[in-house]
């Protein structure tokens, strides 16, 4: 249970239990905005759309993994929330994005929190330093007016200041303006420990 929500955890799957528990406050901070449409994008298991689907907002969930997919409409139905109300599309996100753009879909919070490295069925790579930039930039373009972006990563090169400083250049090549803001990490977590995770507030 957390934030009064359930989800399932697997603790015989290794490293991939299921819930990622240094990004609670940031979970939390999806309910008290209330958003009315969010992107997961790297979904995992849904955690993060499941509470904002608990405040009646409308998610898509995007991951590449089928199974992780599976995983996060059980979580909807540990809460009674209804999954089939919801869209979950396993894909490679640089192929949904350009896709949810030319449909002219629109979202008032945007998750990315992309693994270190990944490679898609039909090959494409992505390493989070050197794509991490390409990412927002994509991802700006469905971005509604006073959207909220969660940026998050584990790669120790990267921290907050320096995700930071890289969402900074894609504002200004996009062309767009925002200030940022970083949720507190659980109590259980030392100073470094878990994502460095910063929040992108359009405006």
């Amino acid at each position: 249970m957390e934030n009064s929500l359930q989800y399932g955890i697997d603790f015989g799957a290794g490293y991939s239990v299921g819930l990622f528990v240094d990004q609670r406050e940031n979970r939390r901070f999806v309910r008290q905005v209330e958003p009315r449409r969010l992107l997961n994008c790297f979904a995992y298991t849904c955690s993060f759309s499941v509470a904002a689907a608990s405040v009646g907002t409308r998610t898509v969930s995007v991951d590449l993994s089928r199974r992780s997919l599976e995983r996060g409409r059980e979580n909807f139905l540990l809460n009674g929330l209804p999954a089939e109300e919801h869209r979950f599309t396993t894909d490679d996100v640089f192929e949904v994005l350009p896709r949810l753009a030319r449909g002219g879909e629109k979202f008032d919070m945007i998750v990315l929190d992309p693994p270190t490295f990944s490679r898609s069925r039909r090959g494409r790579t992505f390493q989070v330093q050197s794509d991490f930039e390409n990412l927002l930039l994509t991802a700006l373009e469905v971005a509604d007016r006073d959207s909220h972006i969660l940026l998050s990563t584990n790669f120790s090169n990267l921290d907050e200041r320096a995700l930071e400083v890289m969402a900074r250049f894609c504002l200004k090549a996009a062309r767009r303006a925002g200030k940022f803001h970083r949720q507190p990490k659980p109590a259980e977590f030392p100073p470094g420990a878990g994502a460095s995770t910063v929040w992108l507030t359009l405006y």
